[in-house]
């Protein structure tokens, strides 16, 4: 199922826990102005959602079936009895009220590629504790899906990754970390359009340490692998940039074996961190061991070893030096390098997408505020000319 996350065949490994690790801001469900099953309205019946609807959320949701479970609880496919429109209910196991943070951040991004919170109650689950309930859109299937292990072409890989680098732009504007980007948490719909789902984990980043242990191994930041917890939405980037790769290559570009395997495999496939490079990854973080440990492998014949050469990772694209570019200015060791995602919407790569706008999703050029905040003033003057153009 797309929109759980949920993949066919072997799926690769998942983010642990798909919780916050900070503390929730302690808001109650109705505080968020969502709705509640558990209080009652002025008319005696719950309400729901913006539409104010007087329905118990089992006659205002009919379950089709189940597309996901995990960790964090479990997401159907359902009908709006309503409205007639299928979306996802994600049923979210009660976590001392954490939960609601996800619902808190939904509530405040609105994005055309982001999954949009549509209705939020409680109710009974399927285990009888009364559990929030999150409904989005409905999109039927997910980007590791769609990859299917196959090469993506340039016209589909210019379209999603432009998208996926759209919202993560808008997110950094809002200083937002999703912190658990990949192929499964990506969704799309039948008209080309994609949209980032799942913000179980995501945080608003602030001043003071976060988990580093978030985030799915294969698609980890280096400094998340070393334990920094003062890390910023560059590590969103760096992920990102493994998700372009993986739909250039049509597999994982890092496929890890443990935790500290994916630094290995990083070191291994990319090459080794300059110097300056290791100051920069160490620099943030308190485990000791870990900064030992990357010592010591800077001293092993694997870190003493060349990157592996553009062309050899990404055979598919090796006569289109505009791709690799790309993915080569996500994928930089050091957080203040990368190259930001609404840097990166003015690649060279993506100048093609202005000359085919009839077979892209519609506001695709539509920047929004969080977005031009993100870039430079002379990439904002940029993307400004070509949502005027298009």
């Amino acid at each position: 199922g797309a929109q759980a996350g949920s993949a066919k065949g072997p799926a690769p490994p998942r983010s642990t826990p798909n919780r916050l690790t900070s503390k929730s801001s302690g808001n109650t469900v109705d505080e968020l102005d969502m709705a509640s099953a558990a209080a009652p309205s002025e008319a005696g019946s719950p309400s729901f959602g913006s539409a104010g609807d007087k329905v118990w959320p089992e006659e205002r949701y009919r379950v089709i079936c189940t597309i996901g479970e995990g960790c964090f609880g479990t997401v159907v496919l359902a009908e709006s009895q309503v409205h007639g429109q299928r979306v996802a209910l994600k049923c979210v196991k009660p976590d001392a009220g954490r939960e609601v943070h996800e619902v808190e951040l939904m509530k405040t991004i609105q994005h055309p590629n982001v999954v949009p919170l549509l209705d939020c109650f409680e109710a009974l689950g399927k285990d009888g504790q009364k559990s929030l309930h999150i409904v989005m859109e409905y999109l039927p299937q997910n980007l590791h899906e769609r990859i299917a292990g196959r090469p993506m072409g340039p016209v589909d890989l210019r379209c999603f990754g432009f998208q996926m680098l759209r919202a993560l732009a808008h997110l950094d504007g809002m200083s937002i970390c999703h912190r658990d980007l990949k192929p499964e948490n990506i969704l799309l719909g039948t008209d080309r359009v994609l949209k980032l789902c799942d913000f179980g984990s995501a945080k608003v980043l602030k001043d003071g340490p976060s988990s580093s242990y978030i985030c799915a191994r294969w698609w980890r930041a280096p400094e998340l692998v070393l334990g920094c917890q003062n890390y910023g939405t560059s590590t969103d980037w760096w992920s990102g940039g493994c998700v372009i790769a993986e739909m250039m290559r049509g597999r994982p570009l890092l496929p890890g074996t443990s935790s500290w395997g994916q630094m290995l495999e990083i070191v291994t496939q990319l090459g080794p961190p300059t110097e300056a490079e290791v100051r920069a990854l160490t620099k943030k973080t308190s485990d000791e061991k870990m900064v030992k440990d990357l010592a010591d492998l800077m001293l092993s014949s694997s870190g003493r070893g060349l990157a592996k050469p553009w062309e050899e990772l990404l055979p598919t694209y090796a006569s289109m030096p505009e791709a690799i570019e790309l993915v080569g200015s996500l994928l930089r060791y050091d957080p203040a390098t990368r190259r930001a995602p609404a840097e990166a919407l003015c690649a060279r790569f993506f100048r093609p997408l202005e000359e085919d706008t009839n077979s892209l999703p519609p506001r695709i050029f539509e920047f929004t505020v969080e977005e031009l905040r993100a870039c430079k003033p002379e990439s904002r003057q940029e993307l400004r000319a070509l949502a005027q153009k298009c």
